[in-house]
């Protein structure tokens, strides 16, 4: 395996993947042992949806460990993730779960989380959810 482009291009002889503890044994990240002894750690990208980022504003219970599994990593979303994040937020201070301050507190924290969003071909998205018997 060659990792890296032109000049920067290294010999892999060895990698090996690390198992975090996901359900249905997800991959989470890949280290690469290059020629020379020399070792390269590929970022892994995660995407995350909305509920993800409503746990970690809100202090849910499993916070801490989804900041653990995603530590090092990079997140990735769709491009209407802050909408879907300001639905849910309005959606549980309409059923009186979340007052004012604590609904901007929390879209405060969503803010601060670093996270690249995506536009999503939504024609792909769908051919791929009728070809698995999925949700887009």
């Amino acid at each position: 395996m060659i990792v890296g482009q032109g000049k920067f291009a290294r010999k892999c002889v060895q990698y090996h993947i690390i198992k975090a503890n996901l359900p249905d044994n997800q991959w989470f990240g890949t280290i690469l042992t290059l020629a020379g002894d020399s070792c390269t750690i590929v970022r892994m990208k995660i995407v995350a949806d909305t509920n993800i980022f409503i746990a970690v504003a809100l202090n849910e219970p499993k916070k801490n460990k989804i900041i653990q599994l995603t530590e090092g990593c990079d997140l990735i979303a769709p491009e209407v993730l802050p909408f879907e994040v300001g639905n849910a937020l309005s959606a549980m201070a309409k059923k009186n779960i979340l007052d004012t301050k604590e609904l901007i507190s929390a879209w405060e924290m969503v803010q601060r989380i670093p996270v690249e969003l995506r536009h999503v071909d939504i024609k792909s998205a769908l051919e791929i959810a009728l070809k698995f018997n999925i949700y887009a």
